[in-house]
């Protein structure tokens, strides 16, 4: 989706409740589908790639099989600013998504298991190589900028999101979301869950929540 049908199908909802508008630091981007999600590590990168200022869509796979114990135990889960660390010194490959010359030499069904569920994967090998045979894999990688720990107090989280767009978060339930606004009711942690928060809000009830995807 580009920005502009993304403004026009707002503004033409009579229920939604505020006016959108075109905005210069998104001109020629567009919206890809998210991806469904796999297991803690598979997430790091999935919620990554929504904060990314660049027109490219960048491989899950290559991040949960080639970082290694520096961003935690691949599908076993793993630690979101170590990622982001990883994508600043080492880079990640694009994948097939939308570029069908893209190096991401993995499917896009290798991956991990869903927590609870079966079958459990194994973490996919690092490849070191292109799928595509004209692109070498060292030097196709994309980089970060800067990684770096956004404080927990709300307030920052909303500056942050105003100012340079979504963060990346965790929590440590949410399996048995339906809708509405989630809030832990009962139960132990059963692992981390890693999102990209794009903004908040506040209900017909009063009740301040955060929105993610």
């Amino acid at each position: 989706m580009t920005q502009k049908s993304i403004v026009q199908e707002i503004n033409a909802n009579p229920n939604a409740g505020w006016q959108a508008a075109m905005n210069s630091r998104f001109e020629n981007y567009t919206v890809r589908p998210l991806k469904s999600d796999f297991n803690h590590s598979d997430l790091l990168l999935t919620a990554q790639r929504g904060f990314l200022c660049i027109n490219i869509s960048l491989s899950v796979n290559d991040l949960l099989s080639c970082c290694g114990f520096m961003c935690g135990d691949g599908c076993d889960g793993g630690y979101p600013i170590r990622a982001w660390q990883y994508f600043v010194q080492n880079g990640i490959v694009t994948d097939e998504v939308t570029n069908y010359n893209a190096c991401d030499p993995y499917f896009d069904d290798i991956g991990c298991a869903h927590p609870g569920c079966e079958p459990l994967y194994p973490t996919p090998q690092c490849e070191k190589k292109c799928k595509a045979k004209n692109l070498l894999w060292d030097q196709s990688k994309h980089f970060g900028v800067n990684a770096y720990i956004v404080n927990s107090d709300p307030k920052d989280i909303m500056t942050e999101v105003y100012t340079n767009g979504p963060v990346e978060v965790d929590f440590t339930d949410f399996a048995h979301y339906k809708s509405g606004v989630y809030k832990h009711v009962t139960g132990d942690a059963i692992g981390g869950h890693a999102v990209k928060l794009i903004g908040w809000g506040t209900s017909d009830e009063g009740e301040d929540y955060w929105v993610c995807s």
